[in-house]
Parts: structure tokens; C-alpha cells; sequence
């Protein structure tokens, strides 16, 4: 029996004016995968999490959540961006932070003992239990992650999206927050943009390799894959197909 389909992109056009970013993008990610996608700058990847987001419409295909629009199940999935825009000097503890993730659960009323008691759950996933007094402010670059993934775990998602999780980390902050997804991923379906597949390869299952175009393999092919065609780019050890820029999506332009 074939797994559920968590993601799935058919054919999918996207451009911003008369820049075209992506090709006939057609991949499909099933529940339990946890994929990274890789590749140079410019090549797609941050637009191609904003259109599984449902930030963006591609002007050709389509885009599926969980059988849905990606709109109409935005609750059920938990984003993790890159940059967190917050004014160090507010005085918001850990567990205010993470109570975030339950604004849309609550109705943006009072939290209720059941949205307090997730916060903890989902701290005590990440290993920050009993950190829910402490100052946001106060944490290390590497306990903020967790606690911005923990926030995410408080909204209860079926999906996990990432934007570079590991930036900005040490080699050892940067391993652990890899290894708490790892773990994540035995409840959650996770993809991740990532510069560092020297990392992440030790932990995901797929990659998706995003030059414009979007090549998706189970990381035990990566290295043996049967696309010899063409030249190659070498990403922090793990090669994705560059390929011959094609036409633009004519249905599109």
C-alpha cells in the first residue's frame, strides 16, 4: 500500500514577471520522508517552499498539501524561517515564544491549560524542559532554534518546513538541531532548504537537487544516480544536474 502523499507538485511553472524560476517542477514527498532541498543561489529553492507554503500561485500546475491546496492546510503546516525578526529587548520568555504556535488553535484569546500544556510537551521534545521562565533573549543561537522548532511542534503540524536551519549554528549546535529533526521525523513528514549537505546527508532520507529545474533522489542513489547527462555542479559533496536552461512554460508567459 502506497504511502500518503504529503506533498505533490505536478508540472509547476513559477516566474516572477518575465523571469521564469522554475520548469515543470514535478516531485512528490510521502509521509515519513525527510528531504533536503539543495542548490545554488537564485536557483528556486526559497520560492519553491513559499509555493508549498501557499505564499505563492504558480502560473502553471498545480500544488498539493495533503491532498489540498496548500491554503486550505496551513495550520497543519509548522514553517521554521531562516531569520526570526524579534526585538531582543522584549522581555518575551521561552514559553511565551513557543505559545505563539497556538494563536490560530486558541482564537487569539487567552491561552487555556491545554495550549499551555502543548508548549511544554513540545519544549520538552526539543530537550528545553523546564526553560519556559527563561528569557528568550538570554538563550544561545542554538537554543533559540529549538525553541523556534519547539513553537512550530506547539501548532501541532503534519508537515515540518525549514528555510536553513543549521545557519548561523557551530558544527555542534549545527549537528544537534539535525539530529533532533532526525528524530522528529518518526512523527512528522520534514523538508529542509540546506547548504550543507555534508551535514543534513547523514539524516535525510531524499534530496532534491533545485537548479530551475527539481531532480529528486533517496540519498542512498545520490552518488550513483543515473543522471549522466549533461555537466554537473558539485553541492558540499553531493552533484546535482545542471542542466541546458530550457524554453519558458509557454502556457505561462
Amino acid at each position: 500500500m502506497e504511502a500518503e502523499k504529503v506533498i505533490e507538485l505536478q508540472d509547476v511553472c513559477f516566474g516572477y514577471e518575465a523571469n521564469e524560476v522554475l520548469h515543470h517542477i514535478s516531485l512528490t514527498l510521502h509521509r515519513g520522508d525527510f528531504a533536503a532541498m539543495v542548490g545554488p543561489n537564485g536557483g528556486g529553492k526559497t520560492t519553491l517552499l513559499r509555493l508549498i507554503l501557499g505564499l505563492l500561485t504558480p502560473r502553471y500546475g498545480t500544488v498539493r498539501v495533503l491532498g489540498q491546496a496548500p491554503e486550505k492546510v496551513r495550520r497543519h503546516i509548522g514553517y521554521v524561517p531562516q531569520h526570526l525578526l524579534f526585538d531582543m529587548q522584549f522581555p518575551a520568555s521561552v514559553l511565551d515564544v513557543v505559545l505563539m504556535g497556538r494563536v490560530e488553535r486558541c482564537g487569539f484569546g487567552r491561552y487555556g491549560h491545554d495550549d499551555k500544556a502543548k508548549a511544554a510537551a513540545a519544549l520538552e521534545k526539543v530537550g528545553l524542559e523546564g526553560y519556559g521562565s527563561r528569557a528568550f533573549s538570554q538563550l544561545s543561537g542554538g537554543e533559540r532554534q529549538r525553541v523556534l522548532i519547539a513553537q512550530t511542534l506547539a501548532s501541532e503540524p503534519k508537515l515540518l518546513l525549514l528555510d536553513e536551519p543549521g545557519a548561523n549554528l557551530d558544527p555542534a549546535n549545527r549537528h544537534r538541531i539535525f539530529a533532533l529533526l532526525h528524530q522528529l521525523n518518526q512523527e512528522l513528514t520534514i523538508l529542509l532548504v540546506s547548504h550543507n549537505l555534508n551535514v543534513v546527508s547523514s539524516y535525510v532520507s531524499h534530496v532534491i537537487c533545485v537548479n530551475r529545474m527539481a531532480d529528486m533522489h533517496a540519498i542512498g542513489e545520490i552518488h550513483v544516480n543515473a543522471l549522466a547527462d549533461g555537466d554537473w555542479l558539485s553541492i558540499e559533496h553531493i552533484q546535482c544536474p545542471v542542466t541546458t536552461p530550457p524554453q519558458e512554460c509557454d502556457h505561462t508567459l
